[in-house]
C-alpha cells in the first residue's frame, strides 16, 4: 500500500481533471457575465433611446402652456410604445419626465432592472439600470415669410357671423404664441431669426416697399378703367359789337302841364273887360327848376341792338288871366296868376350794335374708358387733384392720396399654368407669377399703382349675351369704384427683418380685413420676398454674423378658398375689363348682374396660377407651409401648394394655434440635449 501510494502521489497524469474542473467553473462564469452584460448594455441603449424619444414627444407636444399634463402624457406615451419589458427581459421600468424652466427644457430619468440568465446560477439574478436625458428647441438661422389671408371673411366666427372680429384675432393671437415659441428656442444662441409678412386679400400693399427699393419698379404711366368729360361747344352772347351808325337827335317832347298853385287876385276888382286885357301881364318864359333826370332805354330790331338815353326837365312859370269878379253886380275884372310846370323830355338815339358771341364749352355727358394716367406724382404718395368727380351734375376735382397697394405688370391671360425647374413658367410671358421678376425700361413690366378714384366702371350692351362696348358710354353709365368696399387694400407689407415681440406684436394687431380671396396674389409675392434671385435678393442674401446656413419658409394662411371677383379693383384691375386673366369676357355673362362675383372657369384660371407659382418656390428649396382656416374640407389647392408633411388644417382658434405652434416647433428644431 505504501508502495501503491507512492506511486500515486508520483505520477503527475490525473492532474488535468481537478484543474479542468475549476476551469470550467471560471470559464462559464467568464462566458455568462459576458452574456449578460451584453444583454444588459442593449437594455440600456434601449432606454436610453425610448428616453430620449419621449421627452422630444413631451417638447413637441408642448403648447404655450409649457410642459403641461397633455404634453406629460404624450412623453409617458412615446416611452412606453418604445420600451418593452417582455422583449427586453426587464422589470421595475420607471421613467419620470419633468421640466424646471416651464418648458423649455423637458428632462427626465429612466431606470429598470435586466434579469440575467446564467450570473444568477452565481448569485447575481439582476443588474440595475439607469439613464437620463433632455430635449430642448435649437433655432438654426431662419427667415419666415408669413403671407396672411385678411379678407372680410376673417372678421366672422367659424359659423359666418360677426363675434368680435373672431378668426382675425384668432389669427393674430396664433402668430404671437409663434414668435415667443421660436423666440424661447433662440435664447442664449446667436441665431438670426427674420420675419415678414405679406397680407393678401385681392391685392397686397408693396408700393412702400417697391419705392424704398427702387422708384423705377413703379410706373409712370399706367392704364386704367376710367373717364373723362365731354363738353360740346355751345355759342353763348358775349357782348356788343360797335356802333354801326352816328347818334340821332329827336325833338324834346313836351308833357302836359300842370298846376302849381290855384289862380289869385293879383290886382284890385276894378277893371272892365278891355282895360283888364290891357293891365294883364303876359305869362314869364318857362324856367328850369332842379336838375335834369336821365333815363335810357334798350330795344332790339331785327336783332341788332339800339340804345336810347333820355333827360327829363321840369320846367315852370307864372301866367296871368283877366277874371270877372261879378262885384256889386257889375261888369267888373281883375287880373289873377298862377303857377304852372311841365317836363320836356329830350332823346338822343344811338346807332345799331351786332351781336358779338364766344364759343363756350358745357359739360354734356362722361366717357368711359381704359385710358393711360401719369402716375410719377401719383406713386410718391403726393395727394393729386383730378378733374374726375362730380357734384351737382358737373365735373369736379378729387384730391387722392396713394395707399400702397399695386397692380400687376403685363401677364398672359392662359387658362392654365405649369412649372418646370427646367422649362420654367409654361406659358412664359405672365410676369406676375414670375418671383424672379426684375422689370425694365417699358410701364409694362413694371407695378401700377393702384388709383381707386381714378377707376370707374361702366354698364356693358346686351344683344344675346353681355359683351364689353369698344364706344364709350355716356353720362348715367357709371358705378364708381371710389368706396373701398370696391377696392381692398390690405396693410402694408413688411420684408424680411429682426423683430422684437412688441414689434411683431404690434404688426399682428395693425392687420386689417376686407376683400375677396385671390390666393395667387399673394403668394407669388410671398415667393418675392423671399426668393434669393428677385428684387429683393440683396436683403434675402444677407448672410448671418454666425456664418451658418439660412432655413427659409413661407407659411400661407387662409380661411377660405379661391373666390376672385369680377367687379372689384384688383391687383388684376377690374376682370372683366381689363382682360389680364381672361382674353373673353363672354364666357363672364352679365358682370353687373346682381350677386355675381366669379364663375368656375374664373377660379380654374385662378387655382392654376397659384399651383404653378407655388411650385416655383419649392423649387428653390424654400419650405411653404399651409394652413386652411375654416370649418369643412380643407381647400384642395393648399394641399397641392405646400411642401411634404407641411399642410395643417384648422376648424377653430386652439387648431390654428396649434398649427402655428407645430410649423414653429419644426421651424425651431427640436433637439436632444447632450
Amino acid at each position: 500500500m505504501r508502495s501503491v501510494r507512492s506511486r500515486f502521489l508520483n505520477d503527475r497524469q490525473g492532474s488535468v481533471l481537478p484543474v479542468a474542473a475549476v476551469s470550467l467553473l471560471l470559464l462559464a462564469a467568464l462566458m455568462g457575465s459576458g452574456v449578460d452584460l451584453s444583454r444588459a448594455y442593449r437594455a440600456k441603449n434601449r432606454l436610453q433611446s425610448a428616453c430620449d424619444a419621449a421627452v422630444l414627444a413631451g417638447r413637441r407636444a408642448e403648447t404655450n402652456q409649457g410642459f403641461d399634463a397633455t404634453a406629460r402624457s404624450q412623453a409617458m406615451n412615446f416611452f412606453a410604445a418604445n420600451f418593452d419589458d417582455v422583449r427586453q427581459d426587464t422589470v421595475n421600468t420607471v421613467f419620470a419626465p419633468y421640466s424646471d424652466d416651464n418648458g423649455e427644457t423637458v428632462k427626465a430619468t429612466a431606470s429598470t432592472t435586466s434579469n440575467n440568465m446564467i450570473m444568477k446560477m452565481f448569485g447575481f439574478a439582476q443588474v440595475d439600470l439607469a439613464v437620463e436625458c433632455q430635449a430642448s428647441m435649437g433655432v438654426g438661422n431662419s427667415d419666415v415669410i408669413m403671407v396672411l389671408d385678411t379678407t372680410g371673411s376673417m372678421e366672422y366666427d367659424m359659423a359666418g357671423s360677426t363675434q368680435n372680429n373672431y378668426r382675425i384675432n384668432a389669427l393674430r393671437t396664433a402668430m404671437k404664441n409663434f414668435y415667443a415659441t421660436v423666440k424661447t428656442a433662440t435664447t442664449g444662441t446667436n441665431a438670426r431669426v427674420r420675419y415678414g409678412f405679406v397680407p393678401y386679400s385681392s391685392a397686397v400693399n408693396v408700393g412702400q416697399v417697391l419705392l424704398d427699393t427702387n422708384p423705377d419698379y413703379l410706373a409712370d404711366n399706367w392704364t386704367y378703367q376710367t373717364r373723362d368729360p365731354y363738353y360740346r361747344d355751345v355759342q353763348v352772347f358775349d357782348h356788343w359789337g360797335d356802333e354801326v351808325s352816328s347818334p340821332a337827335s329827336v325833338s324834346p317832347q313836351e308833357t302836359a302841364e300842370s298846376l302849381t298853385s290855384n289862380w289869385a287876385n293879383a290886382s284890385s276888382a276894378n277893371y272892365s273887360s278891355n282895360s283888364c286885357a290891357s293891365a294883364r301881364p303876359p305869362a314869364t318864359n318857362w324856367t328850369a327848376s332842379g336838375n335834369p333826370t336821365p333815363g335810357s332805354s334798350v330795344s332790339y330790331p331785327n336783332g341788332k341792338r339800339v340804345t336810347t338815353y333820355t333827360s327829363r326837365q321840369r320846367e315852370i312859370r307864372t301866367n296871368y288871366r283877366c277874371y270877372q269878379t261879378n262885384i256889386n253886380k257889375n261888369n267888373s275884372y281883375a287880373v289873377q296868376s298862377r303857377g304852372e310846370e311841365r317836363y320836356v323830355t329830350s332823346t338822343v338815339r344811338y346807332g345799331v350794335q351786332d351781336p358779338v358771341y364766344r364759343t363756350d364749352k358745357v359739360f354734356d355727358h362722361w366717357d368711359y374708358y381704359a385710358k393711360s394716367r401719369d402716375t410719377s406724382v401719383y406713386k410718391t404718395f403726393t395727394n393729386v387733384t383730378t378733374l374726375i368727380g362730380e357734384t351737382s351734375g358737373q365735373p369736379s376735382n378729387i384730391t387722392s392720396r396713394w395707399r400702397g397697394c399695386v397692380q400687376e405688370p403685363t401677364t398672359v391671360p392662359a387658362s392654365s399654368f405649369s412649372f418646370s425647374s427646367i422649362t420654367g413658367l409654361t406659358p412664359d410671358g405672365a410676369q406676375d407669377l414670375d418671383i424672379d421678376h426684375i422689370p425694365g425700361g417699358e410701364d409694362s413690366t413694371r407695378w401700377g399703382p393702384m388709383w381707386p378714384a381714378m377707376t370707374y366702371q361702366r354698364k356693358v350692351a346686351y344683344n344675346g349675351n353681355w359683351y364689353l362696348t369698344t364706344a364709350n358710354t355716356t353720362a348715367g353709365d357709371a358705378m364708381t369704384s371710389t368706396n373701398s368696399t370696391w377696392w381692398p387694400c390690405p396693410t402694408a407689407s413688411k420684408l424680411l427683418a429682426s423683430m422684437s415681440q412688441s414689434a411683431f406684436n404690434a404688426y399682428a394687431d395693425s392687420l386689417t380685413t376686407s376683400g375677396g380671396t385671390y390666393l395667387d396674389i399673394g403668394m407669388a409675392w410671398g415667393g418675392r420676398f423671399i426668393s434669393p434671385d428677385g428684387i429683393f435678393g440683396d436683403l434675402v442674401n444677407e448672410p448671418p454674423d454666425n456664418g451658418a446656413e439660412v432655413s427659409k419658409h413661407i407659411i400661407f394662411m387662409t380661411d377660405g378658398d379661391m373666390a376672385p371677383n369680377l367687379n372689384t379693383l384688383t391687383s388684376y384691375g377690374m376682370e372683366y375689363f381689363d382682360r389680364k386673366t381672361t382674353p373673353d369676357g363672354v364666357n363672364y355673362g352679365n358682370p353687373l348682374a346682381s350677386g355675381l362675383h366669379s364663375n368656375s372657369d374664373d377660379i380654374a384660371r385662378h387655382s392654376s396660377r397659384f399651383r404653378a407659382v407655388c411650385k416655383s418656390i419649392r423649387a428653390k428649396g424654400i419650405r411653404i407651409w399651409t394652413i386652411s382656416f375654416k370649418s369643412g374640407s380643407p381647400s384642395a389647392d393648399l394641399a397641392a401648394c405646400a411642401s411634404d408633411n407641411s399642410s395643417f388644417n384648422a376648424s377653430n382658434a386652439t387648431q390654428l394655434n396649434a398649427a402655428f405652434q407645430e410649423i414653429a416647433k419644426q421651424v425651431g428644431e427640436l433637439r436632444i440635449v447632450e
